[in-house]
């Protein structure tokens, strides 16, 4: 795998409407739009390259590249355009290209700049850039992959119906065409036997008898109904319940259901609301009305199987039975939205003038209201009122898309089956170079999941081998909804073509209508015909598909409880990844679904009467897990918190530091890459995250309880650790105003300096100061100007030693503060004279299992004796990295081991890794002795310069007159329920006082004695006539109460 590879999943999503004509497709199945005799035709949808405005006529170089979008806070996108024709009477009339907006262009992709350009650190980019994410407003945003139900498969689910004259079985397809637009058709039995198929238009559900349905896609009987469903009991109760609505004949159908829905598709005609339903809502995945039949049939036989109890229900939290949404089908879903929602306005545009003419002369001539027919409306518009309207209408269809990206929200009418409408999008944020890819490999189930109590669908399943990694997940409630993909597990975004003939020559029996025999064969939910062994067909297909390095997934199902079919599934979204084929001796591709019913060997021993062996079995960790040394030791909830920690590591986010303009960057000086590696560290060895320390495990002071670490202040003064945030503030000035001063490069900024300083059209001078939080140095000033708007944006350079309080953890999830900076005077020594940079407290190891650290600790101290990288690769024989596998002697993992203390052993230090340290207080030597080695640390980015809170006095809520809160704001530190416990068990009564009273809102009030309260009292005097008041001191947020019972009729008396 290589680095460019991490986000091809989703260029290829993005490309695949280009590629595979999926544009060409949405605008083949949009509707004319019919206004009277008129009729309004969109032909074809083009996109251009991102390049300059108009208005920036100076450049001569017209491209618009990621880096300007990112200085200057723009979206990268090219212009889109809609060409339609306009016909009337059926006769041409005008042809347009109709400019709607722009749409965002994925980075790297076909679109992009980039792709062709070799070099891209020539353009202010990563020289390793990967792509794949769209810069909006100038930031970086991502579409996240979130998972749904399989297309063109019938499910069978219990589920408890609404209505009450069904039972709890149902059938669930999702439907999804060459247009990547997807609908949901359900299948529901009834209490009386009858068969209910549930469909969506306009994402309103209807419910129609499925036997109409049949009888509406082709000419057939009750008896051919019959013997397709297998001529069983339950086939001829639905006929039964069929006749009640007493139609028969094809015609017959399309007139009873284009009835009832003709008012919904605003069609002319009975036929055309039929027929338009029947195209858009029912097993839209197919074109053929016959496929259409065949594939209902399949479904509701095994709607009858599962009604008997003969086929099991399918989970739907099983990885297998699911499918990732991508850029695909968001982009065409909501390009199709969009048209579908400019057209109806356009037709309302066309009618409104002849609609208020006709208002008009309803009320001259008294008449209550518009008594005319909406046809007689459309049928009076002449050609000319017509033709201007369309000229003078303007789409907008980029908006929303650009809108989507901006907010991760999804609002559209068109599509039935994405059901998260939230969450969709994320901010690429470059923390780190490991969190940035990351985001690229997350699977998300949506946001519903993470706040529903349900463990079900976090659990960890077995046939998510080796293509969703069973470690990185994060802790808390997205652990199990958020996961990652495995590191060689891909996404199909392109298609590949699959030759149907070749079912046909392998032996499979064409589908006859009316002659069913054998277990069907289904190609993406088109059921082509039926064989007699299925089994043999499946190998002789995977055969096929080894010799052609195909990656379709050829899924034969079968066992007790299980509807058998022989499924090849050619379709988009599909998560697929590579074996080894023993037979063929070729690397083959598999997929989720098909991987259950396969023999893979995952043994060392390699035991051949399986077909296929594991390529490598680390394959199933992630490409962040995978880079944990020796995971294979530790406690498994360790390794994924590390993956979190990694991804909140200060390290290097990129190469191109100096033309980001993130909102915080993280750096830090002195990277080294580690001496004990994995095999996939060399992915991402140009990006390192921390330093080789070396680390005593020992308790030698005070400061090491509770996951406190004691570093060497030495090694911190050389530079260990020290770091540097970027900050950047952008600033916007309003139209007509100019900047009059602003700081130079290398200036240094404290609170309160002048940061820059502008005029307005008026000539009056504003300065702006300096608020951040650190003082720093201005880096770099970029000057631009956006829609006659004056802008800046100012890099600031804070540098970050570490302090106490700040984090560090190991690569195994042991994370602790820094406690104290002991001088290196008083540190303990080693025989050799080397003090020990981290000091970490035994106490650490034994509850939180992390054996790994400790190998690690050795493998680090042997690899700098021998000038060798040390292999940490988990469920690996040797030790070295990079060494011939032919030296390899290595049995197993205790040999690993082994082999590594007999190497500590020839260079004269201790077996086991310890070794005799001294005291450098005193100079005497411990009395046992001391676990030393070497381990690479990484520092986090929770430091203390960015959360301590702390004021003396500020600003104040208006109605309780407590502190704000927030550190932004100079708020206090909130005293909570738990705070006030713990001071009364301590029997701090005064602390307590001073704390909820004295440094919050303590506030004196005049006290009435008379009526007992202190909200009528003001000058000195009562309302009540009373003079003689009382000063008493108290919460002002109590007398809010007093004000707030007041105002609901209740009096509070108050006895002193």
């Amino acid at each position: 795998m290589e680095l460019k590879d991490v986000a091809k999943a989703h260029i290829h999503a993005y490309n695949a409407m280009f590629e595979d004509h999926i544009l060409e497709s949405v605008v083949a199945n949009i509707p004319p739009m019919v206004i009277g005799r008129a009729k309004l035709i969109v032909d074809e949808i083009h996109v251009q390259k991102p390049m300059l405005s108009d208005k920036e006529h100076i450049s001569i170089d017209r491209r618009l590249l990621p880096r300007e979008c990112r200085e200057r806070n723009l979206t990268y996108n090219g212009r889109l355009t809609v060409r339609m024709s306009l016909y009337y009477d059926n006769r041409h009339v005008v042809t347009e290209n109709k400019a709607a907006g722009c749409i965002p262009i994925m980075v790297r992709s076909l679109l992009c700049h980039l792709d062709s350009i070799h070099d891209k650190s020539s353009v202010g980019e990563d020289r390793d850039e990967i792509g794949g994410y769209f810069i909006v407003n100038g930031v970086d945003r991502l579409v996240r992959f979130n998972t749904l139900q399989k297309r063109n498969y019938a499910f069978a689910y219990i589920r408890t119906p609404k209505e009450n004259y069904m039972t709890k079985h149902m059938i669930s397809i999702r439907c999804v065409g060459s247009d990547e637009i997807g609908q949901m058709n359900m299948l529901h039995y009834c209490m009386n036997g009858n068969v209910i198929m549930k469909i969506f238009y306009m994402r309103k559900s209807y419910l129609i008898p499925v036997v109409l349905i049949l009888k509406a896609l082709v000419n057939t009987n009750d008896e051919e109904i019959f013997d397709v469903l297998g001529g069983c009991q339950r086939a001829i109760q639905l006929i039964k319940c069929f006749a009640e609505y007493n139609v028969f004949s094809k015609s017959e159908c399309m007139d009873y259901i284009g009835s009832r829905l003709m008012i919904m598709t605003n069609s002319k005609t009975k036929m055309e609301a039929a027929g338009e339903v029947l195209s858009r809502c029912v097993a839209t995945h197919l074109t053929s009305s016959a496929d259409k039949f065949n594939f209902l049939v399949l479904a509701i036989k095994k709607l009858f199987l599962f009604v008997d109890g003969k086929v099991k229900e399918d989970d739907p939290d099983h990885s297998s039975n699911h499918e990732l949404l991508t850029e695909t089908q968001i982009f065409s879903t909501l390009l199709r939205d969009k048209i579908d929602e400019s057209l109806r306005l356009l037709r309302l545009t066309c009618l409104k003038p002849l609609r208020s003419l006709r208002r008009q002369e309803a009320s001259k001539s008294g008449s209550e209201g518009l008594s005319t027919d909406e046809d007689d409306d459309e049928n009076n518009l002449d050609i000319t009122s017509v033709r201007d309207t369309f000229k003078k209408f303007r789409l907008s269809i980029g908006e929303k898309l650009e809108l989507f990206l901006s907010t991760g929200n999804i609002t559209q009418v068109v599509s039935s089956d994405i059901t998260n409408a939230s969450g969709l999008s994320i901010v690429a944020d470059r923390i780190n170079f490991y969190r940035f890819i990351a985001h690229f490999r997350g699977i998300s189930r949506g946001a519903y999941f993470e706040t529903a109590k349900i463990t079900k669908t976090r659990k960890l399943r077995p046939e998510t081998w080796g293509f969703i990694c069973p470690v990185h997940t994060p802790d808390g409630s997205p652990c199990g909804i958020l996961t990652h993909l495995s590191k060689y597990a891909e996404v199909i975004g392109l298609l590949e073509e699959f030759d149907e003939n070749v079912l046909f020559e392998l032996g499979v029996v064409p589908l006859v209508r009316g002659w069913h025999t054998g277990v069907p064969v289904v190609v993406d939910g088109k059921v082509v015909g039926f064989t007699k062994m299925p089994r043999v067909l499946a190998n002789a297909l995977r055969e096929y598909r080894c010799k052609n390095a195909l990656r379709i997934e050829i899924v034969h199902q079968h066992g007790v409880g299980v509807f058998e079919t022989v499924n090849v599934f050619v379709t988009r979204g599909r998560l697929t990844r590579k074996v080894l084929n023993r037979k063929e001796q070729k690397h083959e591709w598999i997929g989720i679904m098909e991987q259950i019913f396969l023999d893979i060997d995952l043994t060392e021993k390699r035991n051949y009467k399986h077909g296929y062996c594991e390529i490598d079995n680390t394959n199933i960790l992630g490409i962040v897990a995978g880079l944990i040394p020796y995971s294979d030791y530790n406690q498994s909830p360790r390794n994924m918190y590390q993956c979190q920690m990694a991804k909140q590591t200060m390290g290097t986010p990129g190469h191109n530091m100096s033309t980001r303009t993130d909102v915080k960057l993280y750096s830090v000086n002195y990277l080294q890459s580690p001496i004990v590696q994995t095999e996939g560290y060399g992915l991402l060895k140009d990006y390192p995250m921390g330093l080789n320390c070396m680390v005593a495990v020992l308790s030698y002071t005070a400061y090491d309880m509770e996951d406190a670490v004691v570093i060497n202040k030495g090694s911190l003064d050389r530079g260990l650790f020290t770091g540097y945030v970027y900050k950047n503030e952008k600033v916007v000035l309003k139209k007509g105003c100019h900047f009059t001063f602003l700081p130079f490069r290398g200036q240094m900024m404290k609170i309160n300096d002048v940061l820059y300083k502008y005029i307005d059209d008026d000539g009056k001078e504003y300065t702006v100061k300096y608020h951040g939080g650190d003082e720093g140095m201005i880096d770099t000033v970029r000057v631009f100007q956006n829609d006659l708007h004056k802008c800046a944006t100012f890099t600031i350079r804070v540098i970050r030693n570490p302090t106490i309080g700040d984090k560090f953890c190991s690569r195994h999830g042991q994370k602790g503060v820094c406690s104290v900076h002991w001088p290196s005077s008083d540190m303990p020594f080693t025989e050799s004279g080397y003090a020990p940079d981290i000091i970490i407290n035994p106490h650490a190891f034994p509850s939180r299992m992390t054996i790994g650290m400790l190998v690690e600790s050795i493998a680090g101290k042997v690899g700098c004796l021998e000038g060798k990288v040390q292999d940490g690769t988990p469920f690996k024989k040797k030790s070295v990295l990079y060494e011939d596998t032919d030296k390899e002697i290595v049995s197993d993992a205790e040999e690993r081991k082994k082999i590594l203390c007999e190497e500590l052993a020839k260079h004269g230090f201790n077996y086991y890794g310890n070794e005799p340290m001294y005291s450098g207080v005193s100079g005497n030597e411990f009395r046992v002795d001391v676990f030393v080695g070497v381990v690479f640390y990484q520092r986090l980015r929770h430091m203390v310069g960015d959360k301590f809170q702390v004021r003396t006095s500020g600003a104040v809520v208006s109605t309780t007159k407590q502190p704000v809160g927030g550190r932004k704001r100079h708020g206090g530190v909130r005293f909570g329920e738990m705070e006030r416990d713990a001071l009364i068990a301590h029997g701090s009564a005064y602390m307590l006082n001073d704390r909820l009273m004295k440094c919050s809102d303590a506030t004196k009030f005049d006290y009435c004695a008379q009526c007992k309260s202190i909200l009528f009292t003001n000058n000195g005097e009562c309302r009540c006539g009373n003079k003689i008041l009382r000063v008493v001191e108290m919460p002002y947020v109590f007398k809010y109460l007093c004000s707030e019972l007041l105002a609901m009729n209740i009096k509070l008396s108050i006895n002193f």
